[in-house]
């Protein structure tokens, strides 16, 4: 069984926080482990040994390339970090303490292995690799600016603590030999965890530059020691000042940019003299696209920018490849054509009132709408609403089978992040899947003669699935009977009656009776306006005549509600 490398990446930081502190202090101090400490720490060698063995079945990058065999885990583990691993990790005391030796022997074996112990403080070198793994996993950008601060005051707490602990270690030497600030300030019989304060104090005093001169060196080797801790002192001090200015500035990099951009839009907006609704628009949009974006470090554009060509089609099939399958003939496309078609698609992103097509209008491509909310609405019906659609809506798909015009409007109710694939674009691509082009060239024929049932399209006026707005009988029928009245005959034309259904919103389907017969009404209302019909419209509680239609019955339909999408 091999791990994932990103499931083990608590043990080395452990190890290496425990090893940077105990391990100084240890050695410095005196200090063994007796009791639960020492149970803990044979625990703790035990643990890190496990972690050897496991690293021999931790999958590892290699050049770019994810391992997750052992014949290539193994060797490149032994080639990097085994040896360090294994320096840092074997319990050297319970091979001298297993030792015949005695006397004199023993106590060099046993001073030895303290000084073996300084090979732990190797296990520091896996934290910043530990850490910037744990950073690759936080995608909040104020969360990544306070991980940053502790590592900064982590950094300096570590250096801090060794010096201390190197600080005490010049000092506690034979007080008959050499006079250290230990004896001075009376902390010679002082308990050990008295004695670390009082060397910490000093350490952060000389670091910080502040030196209150309460403790000082007090003799040769202390000056000298306090010396190149002054020296370190200013390099570690210059850097932790200037890696804080730092964070705080990339806290406010995005801001400051928008506020920039901001400020070049109003005076944009001065020089034109453009109208104040209309700047309103253009600001919330600004910080629509501010809000939607501020979370990553980079623009899309930038990130796609700097990948591959194959890890940036990758990208967008993960991101809209679902939302173009859903459309009917997408849906059992090849793996290897999905990705063509993610290449090929442009993202657009729309404002609240946006019109991303007029009815009417020349129509070319085809819309999914990956974020937001888009209304479809018939001007030739007074701007009735037709549908909704959301996340994973997709419209204007007959476009892509035939040279027509809009037969409804798409109005945006909200910020929307759309795709657009033309017809030109998907012609282009079928020339290498001449598979799909036999069965694009068949749906073509079909959309032509009017029938789209393979589009799963409803007509706009009767909600029907199956034929084209333009073929739709039962709007044929309305426009009859509004002939019959301007005639002034009760003509034949009696609509049977039926039960319409219509798309309510995206992907969902509504029984609506009285909208149709509002339609119906609404198309008599205009003729009369505009003096065709003599007679007033149907009204409620009355009895329809021969020459009017029937309220309360349909248009002889007998429509069943099949998923799929509104108008072209």
């Amino acid at each position: 069984m091999v791990f994932g490398s990103s499931t083990r990446a608590v043990s080395p930081g452990l190890s290496g926080t425990r090893g940077s502190i105990l391990v100084p202090y240890r050695l410095c101090f005196k200090q063994d482990a007796s009791g639960l400490l020492e149970v803990l720490e044979d625990a703790l060698y035990i643990f890190f040994l496990l972690d050897i063995a496991l690293n021999f079945f931790t999958g590892v990058y290699i050049s770019g390339h994810l391992v997750m065999s052992v014949r290539g885990i193994a060797p490149y583990y032994l080639r990097t970090w085994f040896s360090l691993d294994l320096a840092a990790s074997f319990p050297y005391e319970w091979v001298f303490e297993a030792s015949t030796l005695e006397g004199v022997q023993l106590l060099r074996m046993i001073k030895f292995a303290r000084l073996l112990r300084v090979i732990r403080l190797l296990r520091v070198l896996k934290l910043k690799r530990i850490i910037s793994k744990v950073e690759e996993y936080i995608n909040s950008e104020v969360l990544s600016v306070l991980i940053q601060l502790l590592r900064l005051v982590t950094f300096v707490v570590f250096i801090a603590h060794w010096v201390a602990c190197v600080w005490y270690a010049l000092a506690d030497t034979d007080p008959t030999t050499r006079f250290s600030w230990l004896d001075r300030f009376d902390y010679r019989d002082a308990p050990p965890w008295d004695q670390y304060i009082a060397a910490m104090y000093w350490s952060f005093a000389t670091m910080t530059t502040v030196g209150y001169g309460d403790i000082y060196p007090v003799n040769s080797v202390e000056q000298v020691f306090g010396v190149v801790t002054m020296l370190l002192a200013c390099g570690v001090f210059a850097f932790f000042v200037g890696a804080i200015g730092s964070v705080v500035r990339k806290l406010d990099a995005n801001a400051a940019a928008f506020r920039a951009k901001k400020k070049a839009v109003n005076q944009y907006f001065r020089q034109r003299r453009l109208p104040k609704p209309l700047q309103v628009r253009v600001r919330r949009y600004l910080e629509f696209v501010w809000e939607y974006g501020k979370d990553a470090n980079l623009e899309e554009g930038e990130v796609m920018s700097i990948l591959s060509p194959p890890l940036r089609t990758e990208i967008m099939v993960h991101l809209v490849g679902g939302v173009i399958r859903s459309a009917p003939f997408f849906t059992n496309i090849p793996l290897s054509m999905l990705k063509k078609i993610c290449q090929v698609v442009t993202r657009e992103t729309h404002a609240p009132g946006d019109i991303i097509f007029e009815e009417g209008e020349w129509a070319s491509s085809m819309y999914f709408v990956i974020k937001g909310k888009v209304k479809l609405l018939s001007r030739s019906h007074g701007g009735a609403t037709i549908g909704y659609l959301s996340e994973g809506g997709y419209f204007g798909e007959v476009a892509l089978f035939m040279e027509t015009s809009r037969s409804a409007s798409a109005k945006c109710l909200s910020f929307c992040d759309t795709i657009c694939l033309s017809r030109q674009s998907l012609l282009d691509l079928l020339v290498i899947y001449p598979k799909f082009r036999l069965k694009y060239d068949s749906l073509c024929r079909e959309v032509l003669s009017g029938d789209v049932r393979g589009l799963c399209l409803q007509c706009v006026h009767c909600g029907k699935i199956g034929h084209l707005s333009d073929m739709c009988q039962a709007y044929t029928n309305v426009m009859k009977a509004a002939e019959a009245f301007k005639r002034g005959t009760s003509g034949p034309f009696t609509p049977a009656r039926a039960r319409p259904t219509v798309f309510g919103s995206a992907n969902s389907t509504t029984t609506l009776d009285s909208k149709l017969k509002s339609r119906m009404t609404r198309v008599l209302i205009r003729a009369k306006t505009a003096g065709a019909i003599p007679v007033s419209p149907v009204s409620e509680g009355r009895t329809p005549t021969r020459s009017e239609p029937e309220e309360s019955g349909g248009l002889g339909l007998d429509a069943t509600p099949v998923p799929g999408q509104l108008p072209r």
